[in-house]
């Protein structure tokens, strides 16, 4: 909310409390709220220090996607600050962290960098893969949401067959009152 008083408030009452446990991915977590917080700040070094402080904690969990996302976080640093070499060596660990990291981010990635580097060729090539990666994940994604569509669709249509065939029991049982009323 803007409110980086009370942040940092909050950060300081939290981490005693998280150093008295052996909980090292809430202390990657809080590296790395923390590292965002600086890099806000306009604080770059002491961001970098943070997240590489909490690389090793997260890796330590085997939390894959966490690390990775770390190295992310630092390649993206890297590459606000224009150092091209730096946010390589980030973006090569995040593809080597072991989790399996998204198309469309992969190919983002070294369209950024191959753009920071001002390798267009490369970088329209990784654009293009981006591009594509993007829109297969929208068709799969707008496949899925057909496919949900249809089964409630499917559902509901089989629920108001369920709801004739009770109307038709009740009528055809009071059809058979009637008539045996009337036949007695």
């Amino acid at each position: 909310a803007g409110r980086d008083d009370r942040f940092l408030e909050y950060l300081e009452r939290t981490a005693p409390v998280l150093n008295g446990f052996d909980l090292p991915i809430s202390r990657a977590q809080m590296g790395e709220m923390f590292a965002c917080f600086l890099e806000t700040q306009g604080d770059p070094r002491s961001a970098e220090k943070m997240f590489r402080l909490a690389i090793p904690l997260a890796k330590g969990t085997g939390n894959l996607d966490f690390t990775q996302h770390l190295y992310a976080q630092l390649f993206w640093l890297y590459l606000g600050q224009g150092n091209a070499d730096q946010a390589k060596v980030a973006l090569d660990a995040m593809e080597t962290t072991g989790s399996k990291i998204a198309e469309e981010d992969f190919y983002e990635g070294h369209y950024q960098l191959e753009k920071l580097r001002g390798d267009r060729e490369h970088a329209f090539h990784y654009l293009e893969k981006a591009y594509q990666a993007l829109g297969k994940q929208y068709a799969k994604r707008s496949d899925e949401q057909f496919a949900s569509w249809e089964t409630r669709l499917r559902t509901r249509e089989k629920e108001m067959e369920l709801e004739e065939q009770k109307r038709q029991q009740w009528v055809y049982f009071a059809v058979m009152v009637l008539l045996a009323t009337l036949f007695s």
